[in-house]
């Protein structure tokens, strides 16, 4: 009764905050988990052993429940052992509900971000998304000595595979389904790359475009260009990765997804940009840091960020 109390005051205190901040954060507190249970449920794989062991071990804590309680009371019923075993499944689930959302709330309150600020406003956790997008790349690196390729291609120059695929186990991503020597968009593939996948995801947008008009999975992201370490000359925190777009968007699996930097910033849906309201945009540079420039910064800045050596 206690535990139940307890998650009953921390949904109407995730409620309010909900409502405090907007209708729609109001709305995704309550309502925010159905998308995500159809999302991925059908994705699920449950493990046959972990199962199997599951079951065993519940089936063996009903008949101990039962043994003791006829140990106790001759007349002890079945139905009483069913609510006992339902009851304490309960309890545990409560309990796991109670830490996690115990957990979230303790990290919204000891964010070193503060919950209304000016990059909440402009991006809400945009950077936070770069970073992801950025540790990704330098895992990739770390391995195979250069970044991903912007795309790769058969012999005939048939489309395979982008950069953001490649990455995909550096984000927690399993990629072994991926038929590598097929296109993308192809019939062994198409399952996978219609998933729209939150790392590659603009938290910006307020209505975010998530799927183009073949149901692919859109990246709010595009790279500058296919290069190592070594080929960089000039400081790694002053050549561009990749970066924020807001529009033209590309599917995360299509192997071309890449932009000049030096076309300038929200200058067209070939350019890079941030998010509507943002002022800029937020860029992954090589050293793995995520800068934010302004709408306003001089085309030779841009320009020289996107190349790996001094521009001469």
């Amino acid at each position: 009764m206690r535990a139940a109390l307890t998650v009953g005051i921390l949904v109407a205190a995730l409620v309010l905050f909900g409502i405090a901040t907007t209708v729609e954060g109001a709305f995704t507190v309550v309502f925010g988990w159905i998308p995500f249970l159809v999302r991925v449920l059908p994705e699920a794989k449950p493990d046959g052993p972990t199962v199997t062991l599951g079951g065993i071990a519940l089936l063996l804590f009903t008949a101990g429940v039962h043994a003791l309680g006829r140990s106790f009371r001759p007349g002890w019923r079945v139905r009483w052992t069913a609510a006992v075993v339902v009851g304490v499944v309960l309890l545990f689930t409560a309990g796991i509900s109670v830490i996690g959302i115990t957990h979230q709330l303790a990290w919204l309150a000891i964010s070193e971000q503060p919950l209304r600020s000016e990059r909440l406003a402009r991006g809400g956790n945009a950077e936070y998304r770069a970073n992801t997008i950025s540790t990704g790349l330098i895992n990739y690196h770390d391995i195979n000595r250069v970044f991903p390729p912007g795309g790769t291609f058969s012999s005939t120059g048939e489309m395979r595979h982008s950069w953001e695929t490649h990455i995909l186990p550096h984000l927690s991503y399993w990629d072994r389904d991926i038929d590598w020597n097929s296109p993308w968009n192809g019939p062994e593939n198409q399952k996978i790359f219609r998933c729209v996948l939150p790392d590659f995801i603009n938290s910006g947008f307020r209505t975010p475009a998530l799927e183009d008009g073949n149901g692919f999975g859109l990246s709010h992201y595009a790279a500058n260009k296919s290069m190592a370490l070594a080929d960089i000359t000039k400081g790694t925190s002053e050549t561009i990765l990749a970066g924020e777009v807001n529009a033209g968007f590309r599917p995360w699996g299509h192997p071309i997804n890449g932009r000049d930097p030096a076309a300038g910033l929200n200058a067209g849906p070939k350019t890079f940009g941030g998010p509507p309201n943002a002022g800029g945009t937020n860029f992954i540079m090589a050293d793995g840091s995520v800068h934010f420039l302004g709408n306003g910064v001089d085309p030779a800045v841009l320009r020289a960020l996107a190349l790996p050596t001094a521009d001469r």
